[in-house]
């Protein structure tokens, strides 16, 4: 290769090589059009004739693919002896992870490097990496202004959450040092995209993790952010959503992030759906907006390279165009904010090195054949690397990015920008100014800091923002007072089954006949509970502005949008429909029945139609309670079996299978509702074995012991509930998860108690109005001692005698009554004689 290359202008330059590394492609951050920019760079230095006159500036491009070893590889590969060019310098190598691999080493074979997109705070160290500078600003400026922002709105409690990649977790470091700083509470959370734990998994866990947290800061790349939202969004996982939760992001997301069709396929997501779910999160980039860049601001200066930002773009739209031979809106696409700092980055390096040209150095002795043999290899162009690393921390000039110039080995810049995420674009909604110029992390350097906003946000609403923390109050204060009445209503029970056990029912009777206060206090304790555990499930919700009902689907749209046929769809609903007509019949058996022992009381009668309607509301619910056991039990077994080997006996299709018996469930909904089918099975087995033992020892039933029988029929009653609670909590709380499970539980065994013991108007009046004919029907036949018309019969002997022993009595006083008038007459008779005596005779 000639040492000199000739231009077209017949003026011949001598090569200075830069070793050239960026990710043209691979996981991570790519810049396809790096070169194309570099290439526009390159042009206008070789048009000034002020600036390395002999000398053309040529870039040996490497791929890293975005990778550490790979970098280091092509780094070692280029150096090595069989190469025909000497490098002055290196440039890259883009990705943070790439370019720190590289920068540690890169000094010991006499080359500075300088970066045009690594924004990791860990390549700040100066001792690490001595010959290294960042032509970009440092993550470190945007952990300030994050900072900050949290402090102006005074949030107090935050979750990070890092992909695991060096770059992040540096940054995390840095954050979490300044959060302890200010006194704000946080969580990491880490998620991984290696592979070795399924990341729809993962997002599981880190969901249930980070319940009730409202702030949430995101350090990762465009496809862990897509795969993320993708996640969250499928399962329905929407109170961590940008909607309800505040996501604040690292802003150099490009334009239509969200729309990369490899990733979409993988995680089976549309572009539209991760925009929808991604809408209302915000960016924060320590860099001048796309608009400046492309010349639609008024601050469009005028550049070294004479030129303003406007015409630079202009220029390097062109050229673009003119390589890729493709339309604008592609190239709008795919315009990324750091293919201006790769120039800049290249006029800083042209302009180090005319700088060390200036001193004393030459430049065609040092851009001679180096051997990698050589043992004074790492020593021998220290002094100008040395050179070189100086003239670019000095540089001062107004480039295509702003204002050059750099802060120890930083790239310094006052300013960052918030963005919106608005469907796929970032929107500039304001900035934080004032970013120390060293990374100088006191409380008081952040304060000086101050963050302004735009009026017009599209989804984030600064007014609904909230951390959570009452949230997190609330349902402290909710779990507590749970706790209290659950210590209260376990005593309760205790006591009421220590009483039925020891047979001091009268006593307890006459404790809710005299003091009617202590049975409404129960009552209310028992219905409080049952409000309590409603309210702390649905406490995020409204605390988060949320109507569940509003966020909820109908069934129809669920079952359609999970299942997509109607026969999953009825599949899906059978249990819901069983448990619903049970539950119906149940409350209306509690009106009928006690509306017909009230007009019993009243009228004394009991119709044939009364009869009819005892045996509906009895029979009816016992019946839908065994098929709702039935079906609980084969549906649970079965969902179980799916849920935990995902498998499904031979000859069966699995998949269409899996999706019916889920019906469409997310991995925390299947892990919390086997959780409740398993309460649900045993609880109900315990119960109908309870009654059976009841049963058993009360086969010799007194009409005054009709309230054992009623507390076992109630609570059987009760039980039949449980089933389309637990379907309820399914449909309505998307984001059903063990806590819910235990909560339905609460409730469950609340209602339960409520009903089966604790005076309802059915047992009421059953006690305070007691008749053989409600005692004939009621009782079943294995209980009683004697048939009904046995019954009737003997009650109607008793109260034939009543009546005898009333006419008795009835004889008996008119018996007295007509000695009393006898009596009575005698006593005249006897005064009217007297009378007759003591009367003169006038004769």
């Amino acid at each position: 290769m000639n040492e000199r290359t000739c231009l077209k202008v017949t003026i011949c330059k001598r090569r200075l090589d830069v070793l050239g590394l960026y990710p043209r492609s691979g996981d991570g951050w790519t810049g396809p059009f790096v070169t194309y920019t570099a290439e526009l760079a390159l042009k206008h230095i070789n048009e000034n004739t002020n600036l390395l006159n002999d000398y053309q500036i040529v870039i040996d491009w490497k791929n890293t693919q975005c990778d550490g070893g790979i970098a280091l590889k092509q780094f070692i590969d280029a150096l090595g002896k069989n190469q025909n060019q000497t490098y002055l310098a290196v440039l890259g190598a883009g990705c943070s992870v790439a370019t720190s691999q590289v920068a540690v080493i890169s000094y010991r074979y006499g080359l500075a490097q300088i970066t045009f997109a690594s924004t990791a705070p860990n390549l700040g160290n100066n001792v690490m990496y001595p010959r290294f500078v960042r032509g970009v600003p440092s993550d470190l400026k945007v952990v300030h202004a994050r900072a900050r922002f949290l402090q102006q709105n005074n949030w107090k409690r935050v979750a990070i959450i890092n992909e695991q990649d060096p770059t992040f977790v540096s940054s995390s470091h840095h954050m979490e040092n300044v959060l302890s700083l200010l006194n704000v509470d946080y969580k990491v959370e880490d998620i991984t995209l290696d592979g070795t734990v399924p990341l729809e998994q993962q997002v599981s866990i880190l969901a249930n993790n980070l319940r009730g947290y409202r702030i949430i800061i995101a350090n990762m790349y465009e496809d862990a952010a897509i795969k993320l939202f993708c996640y969250l969004y499928k399962q329905k996982e929407k109170y961590l959503l940008p909607n309800i939760a505040t996501w604040l992001f690292l802003g150099w997301f490009t334009d239509q992030w969200h729309d990369k069709q490899g990733v979409l396929e993988e995680v089976g997501c549309t572009a539209e759906q991760i925009a929808t779910a991604s809408n209302g999160a915000l960016g924060f980039l320590a860099t001048h907006s796309k608009k400046h860049f492309m010349g639609q601001t008024n601050n469009n200066q005028v550049t070294i390279a004479n030129r303003t930002t406007a015409e630079l773009f202009q220029e390097y739209k062109e050229l673009i165009l003119e390589r890729i031979n493709n339309d604008t809106v592609r190239f709008d696409r795919e315009f990324d904010v750091y293919d201006a700092y790769v120039y800049d980055s290249i006029w800083t390096l042209a302009l180090a090195m005319q700088n060390a040209s200036d001193k004393g150095f030459n430049l065609t002795e040092i851009s001679q054949k180096q051997n990698l043999e050589d043992t004074n290899i790492f020593s021998k162009n220290s002094e100008f690397s040395s050179a070189v690393y100086n003239g670019m921390l000095y540089q001062n000039f107004i480039g295509w990015t702003g204002n050059v110039r750099f802060s120890g080995h930083e790239r310094f810049y006052p300013q960052v920008q918030i963005l919106e995420f608005v469907d796929g674009n970032l929107v500039y909604r304001g900035d934080c100014e004032n970013i120390p110029y060293f990374d100088d992390f006191t409380e008081d350097s952040i304060n000086s800091i101050m963050c302004s906003l735009d009026e017009t946000f599209t989804y984030w609403n600064k007014e609904t923002a909230t951390d959570g923390i009452n949230n997190m109050y609330t349902s402290g204060a909710i779990v507590a007072l749970v706790f209290l009445l659950s210590l209260c209503i376990g005593a309760y029970v205790t006591f009421l089954i220590i009483v039925i056990l020891v047979g001091k029912w009268e006593k307890l009777e006459s404790i809710y006949e005299s003091s009617p206060i202590i049975t409404c206090i129960i009552l209310a304790g028992n219905y409080f509970l049952l409000i309590a555990g409603v309210l702390y499930v649905f406490t995020d919700r409204f605390v988060g502005h949320e109507n569940p009902l509003l966020m909820s689907s109908s069934f129809e749209s669920f079952t359609t949008e999970m299942c997509g046929t109607s026969g999953c769809k009825f599949l899906c609903m059978l249990p819901v429909i069983f448990a619903l007509l049970g539950s119906s019949l149940i409350f209306g058996g509690m009106i009928g029945k006690a509306s017909t022992i009230y007009l019993y009381a009243i009228k004394n009668s009991l119709k044939h139609y009364l009869k009819i309607l005892f045996l509906i509301s009895n029979c009816l619910p016992v019946f839908f309670i065994c098929v709702d056991i039935i079906l609980v039990i084969i549906w649970g077994s079965v969902s179980f079996l799916v849920v935990k080997s995902e498998v499904l006996p031979t000859g069966i299709d699995n998949e269409p299978y899996i999706r019916v018996l889920q019906c469409g469930m997310s991995t925390q909904q299947e892990t919390a509702t086997s959780i409740f089918i398993v309460f649900l099975i045993i609880y109900k087995i315990m119960i109908i074995v309870i009654g059976l033992v009841m049963a058993y020892f009360l086969r010799d039933i007194k009409k005054k012991d009709l309230r054992y029988w009623d507390t076992i029929t109630w609570t059987m009653y009760t039980m039949s509930i449980s089933t389309f609670v637990l379907f309820l909590f399914l449909f309505l709380i998307e984001d059903f998860n063990a806590k819910h499970a235990v909560i339905c539980v609460l409730v469950l065994v609340t209602v339960t108690t409520s009903a089966s013991i604790t005076g309802l108007p059915p047992v009421y009046y059953i006690f305070k109005y007691p008749h053989p004919g409600y005692e004939a029907i009621i009782i079943p036949k294995g209980l009683r001692n004697t048939e009904p018309k046995d019954i009737l019969m003997k009650h109607q002997i008793i109260n034939l005698e009543s009546d005898n022993a009333q006419l008795n009595c009835d004889v008996e006083d008119l018996k007295n009554e007509n000695k009393f008038l006898k009596q009575r007459k005698g006593v005249l008779e006897e005064n009217k004689s007297q009378s007759n005596m003591d009367t003169p005779d006038i004769n």
